[in-house]
């Protein structure tokens, strides 16, 4: 018997990892819906200056910010009316009624020229009748500000994940309780927040919570055998998409940021089964010799899955736990001698494994250049990801469709990430799909002037695959990392995609230079890391979680079947002295 055989025995029909994978999935509601409101409480309608200066001009000329302040720097009139005829007789006007150059008769009767910088507006009610924007003016030179708010949000996002890398020693169970906890928490703050300074930080703080939505998948995939993960853990994401098409719609009949954000917290409640149905890791407790808990949740297990065991079943469980603790790290030292999937470091996984760090990660050369290739794939997949949510334009010019459009695709994009991963392999799937984002997101902008329905086809193809790599790159994480740093590896990939993807509010501001700028720029770092994964990383598919840093660092790219047969033996020689003890 082994771990494997253990979860393949009290599996059954899976009642239980189905329901807590439900559970677990429905607090994406919360997560996709504050993640979304970006795009809603940002939202810039249409505005037109209102500024009771303007009754003063007899004709006005709205001008960029550039045009602006170069106009502020010439002092004469006469300059001025030399810069400005061409302008004036062609009519020009600038996007935003923001700066302005307006002719003003002065006290002597002549006609002066001026810069005006507008300091009233009046906003459209379409699409959103009221956003963060309408109540505070965030256009013109407070533009930076959405900016600004889009990037600490993301940057929030990153220190949450950062802060979890050091969360291994910490029971997952309760850590998890403690996020949906702060998710409630700070929810109601950002409602009840007086202005924008204090809306800004509770937006930051909320955002340190996000590290709710991919603690579930560890403790899922750490629950169910090896052949059920790809499964598992991929259709836990379906809630997202949901969760996606909900926003849009909240969105859509709210119209107003403030009722918006007030009716989602009625989405909080998808927290509460957690505190109910969420068991502590059997392997996390093993690993910290917590074997009395061990077989209890083994025992939880056994009974919503209405499996019953052979007398002796849990003792034994216990008894080949405990053989992995005292042996894994001698056979690991055994095996590397002479085996060309050992590293000239592996002694360095050999100490006690309640005490794997981040430094060991980056000691070892194989577990260092994973993780180091899986944070570029991952980043160059988030970053095009956020890249595309945040754009309220990408797939169809109505916001409101483009959001529910994007959250379709997540569905599909989950199921087919369980279909493929599952029988293509984590590897190949991932190279496929990000070669297939570059090709659709660049497509996108060319195509859209000519056919704006072949273009929102083709953009609905790459939010998809870029979705499906997403999910595939998640599932690789988990498996890339044993045990004992299993969360510190998955978060540090995450803390790497979300200070990648920090950029992304400004690559989309680049739009403005050049419409297809951004949309080359993700487009070029989703094929970088369909290269880097192609040559750097191993299929993981067949492979069983490994529990060591030694047996992780033995996994080869080029040299899966070898890791998989050494450790099926390793696996068998423990039985054997486990059954002489």
């Amino acid at each position: 018997m082994n771990y494997e055989d253990v979860l393949c025995t009290l599996y059954g029909r899976g009642f239980f990892q189905i329901i807590l994978t439900v559970c677990c999935g429905l607090t994406n509601f919360v997560l996709i819906f504050e993640f979304q409101s970006i795009i809603f409480l940002h939202l810039t309608p249409e505005f037109n200056c209102s500024s009771t200066s303007l009754n003063e001009f007899s004709q006005v000329t709205w001008v960029t910010e550039s045009e602006y302040l170069h106009f502020q720097n010439l002092h004469q009139p006469k300059d001025l009316d030399a810069v400005l005829s061409n302008k004036f007789h062609a009519n020009a006007s600038a996007p935003d009624q923001c700066w302005a150059i307006a002719r003003q008769r002065g006290d002597d009767g002549q006609e002066l020229m001026r810069p005006f910088s507008c300091d009233q507006w009046t906003f459209s009610n379409h699409p959103m009748s009221r956003t963060l924007v309408t109540d505070y003016n965030l256009i013109c030179d407070r533009r930076y500000l959405v900016t600004l708010l889009e990037t600490i949000v993301i940057m929030s996002l990153a220190t949450a994940y950062s802060m979890a890398i050091f969360t291994d020693r910490l029971s997952r169970r309760k850590l998890l309780l403690f996020y949906a906890f702060w998710d409630c928490l700070t929810s109601v703050g950002i409602v009840l927040a007086p202005n924008l300074t204090v809306f800004f930080i509770i937006r930051a703080l909320r955002s340190l919570s996000a590290s709710i939505c991919y603690l579930p998948p560890c403790i899922i995939a750490e629950l169910v055998p090896t052949k059920k993960r790809g499964v598992f853990v991929n259709l836990f994401w379906i809630p997202f998409g949901l969760g996606y098409m909900l926003t849009a719609g909240i969105a859509y009949l709210t119209r107003d940021w403030f009722q918006f954000r007030l009716y989602g917290l009625l989405l909080l409640i998808v927290h509460l089964p957690l505190f109910f149905i969420v068991p502590e890791s059997p392997r996390w407790l093993a690993v910290h010799g917590r074997y009395d808990e061990f077989v209890k949740v083994l025992k939880q297990i056994a009974a919503w899955n209405r499996v019953k065991v052979e007398e002796g079943f849990y003792e034994e469980a216990v008894v080949v736990t405990r053989q992995m603790d005292t042996q894994k790290a001698i056979q690991g030292s055994d095996n590397s001698n002479g085996n060309i999937l050992a590293s000239s470091q592996s002694s360095m996984a050999n100490k006690p494994r309640s005490h794997d760090s981040v430094l060991d990660v980056a000691r070892l050369p194989n577990m260092r250049r994973k993780c180091l290739i899986l944070a570029l794939a991952h980043s160059s997949i988030t970053l095009c990801y956020f890249g595309l949510s945040i754009n309220a334009t990408f797939t169809n010019e109505n916001v409101f469709l483009n959001v529910f459009f994007q959250g379709f695709t997540e569905i599909p994009s989950a199921v087919t990430a369980w279909v493929i991963s599952s029988h293509v392999g984590r590897r190949l799937s991932l190279i496929v799909l990000l070669l297939l984002t570059t090709l659709t997101v660049i497509a996108t902008p060319v195509i859209k002037p000519i056919q704006p329905l072949a273009s929102t086809v083709i953009a609905i193809a790459g939010r998809m695959a870029v979705t499906t790599a997403y999910c595939i790159s998640d599932l690789y994480a988990a498996e890339m990392f044993p045990t004992t740093v299993r969360n510190m590896g998955i978060y540090i990939i995450m803390t790497a995609g979300a200070v990648v993807a920090a950029l992304a509010p400004y690559l989309n501001r680049l739009a403005d230079t050049f419409y297809c700028l951004p949309a080359l720029l993700y487009g070029v770092a989703c094929a970088l890391g369909s290269v880097l994964v192609f040559f750097y990383l191993p299929e993981t598919r067949k492979c069983p979680l490994a529990q060591t840093l030694d047996e992780a660092e033995r996994l080869v790219c080029g040299h899966e079947e070898d890791w998989i047969e050494q450790m099926s033996k390793t696996t068998t020689e423990m039985n054997i002295n486990s059954k002489q003890i």
